[in-house]
């Protein structure tokens, strides 16, 4: 029986291979202080909130996301994502 490791797998996907936070960094082509900022757990300044109204009056809350993280998920959905939807 032949043993495949997590690395094999992910290369024969066509996936990145994220080992450590600065591979993310490096495939992301973003500073390493943003990604962090963008990771930190509170989500203060990475959303922006607002409201708009619904047809029957109420309000809906929205969160848009900021540019930089944006980008971000884009490239999350495009790049791990968007493999799955293909398949």
């Amino acid at each position: 029986m032949k043993k495949y490791s997590n690395k094999t797998v992910i290369e024969s996907l066509g996936l990145p291979m994220l080992t450590c936070f600065d591979d993310l960094v490096k495939e992301l082509s973003l500073s390493g202080k943003l990604v962090y900022w963008l990771t930190k757990q509170d989500a203060e300044g990475r959303y922006k909130t607002f409201f708009i109204e619904k047809k029957d009056g109420d309000k809906r809350k929205i969160n848009a996301p900021s540019l930089s993280l944006k980008i971000v998920q884009r490239w999350v959905l495009e790049n791990i994502l968007g493999f799955f939807t293909k398949a």
